[in-house]
């Protein structure tokens, strides 16, 4: 029996330009390879510190219509192609919050765009951009698109 390129693929999406191109080209792959295609939607966690309970509500509904909104688009390109998508949320934009979703899904292939949106500009530091250190640490294959 021949091995499968991948069964199970992994889009970290953002809502910038560069998670657009790393959906295309997952996309792209998924047709290729016959696989299942997710998508996980980031959004900043709740403020720690908000003056009251309903500020903190307020950026969860903001964030989950921002997701749910990216992810009927996302399903509506995904489906002129005839692949169907399974759409994630997730709070908590870091390394450590995709590599546990990654294990606990089994996924073996990533698909991440690198860029300079507000996302990933929260998360470079001395210890390299979310890309480069999801590369070094991911429990799977990881394509970085540019």
């Amino acid at each position: 029996m021949p091995h499968r390129l991948f069964r199970k693929t992994l889009v970290v999406h953002d809502g910038s330009k560069q998670a657009d191109r790393a959906f295309e080209k997952a996309l792209a792959l998924t047709l290729l390879a016959e696989s299942e295609l997710h998508v996980m939607c980031m959004s900043e966690s709740p403020p720690r510190f908000a003056a009251t309970i309903d500020e903190v509500e307020d950026h969860k509904e903001a964030s989950e219509a921002f997701c749910d909104d990216l992810a009927a688009e996302l399903r509506r390109q995904a489906a002129t192609v005839e692949v169907s998508l399974e759409a994630h949320f997730q709070y908590g934009q870091n390394v450590e919050t995709i590599v546990s979703f990654i294990k606990d899904h089994h996924f073996d292939l990533l698909v991440i765009g690198v860029g300079r949106s507000n996302v990933l500009k929260k998360l470079i530091g001395k210890g390299g951009t979310m890309a480069q250190n999801l590369a070094h640490v991911a429990p799977c294959t990881v394509l970085i698109v540019k």
